[in-house]
């Protein structure tokens, strides 16, 4: 779901915007100090969706304490983030 352009999905812009933020609130909250984990996204739609190799241009790395989700922050297909807490 392409939630870039919230002027045209203003409803799944927000919905995708509150996912994002009770995740990464609830990763701030129970990750460790120096621990990391890693996040991919990806469907499982029965079609060999997952045998498709990531794209390494996506990738994002960030320090869940200090993070601030920008208005523009898209959780795309196939993207990797690594997320650390420091």
């Amino acid at each position: 779901m392409d939630t870039t352009q919230p002027e045209f999905y203003p409803e799944m812009h927000l919905r995708a915007r509150k996912c994002i933020q009770e995740l990464f609130a609830y990763l701030d909250l129970n990750l460790e100090r120096g621990s990391e984990i890693e996040l991919y996204a990806g469907w499982d739609d029965g079609k060999g969706s997952f045998e498709e190799p990531q794209d390494h241009r996506l990738d994002l790395e960030l320090d869940i304490h200090s993070f601030e989700l920008g208005e523009r922050f898209v959780w795309q297909e196939r993207q990797y983030i690594l997320i650390k807490k420091t």
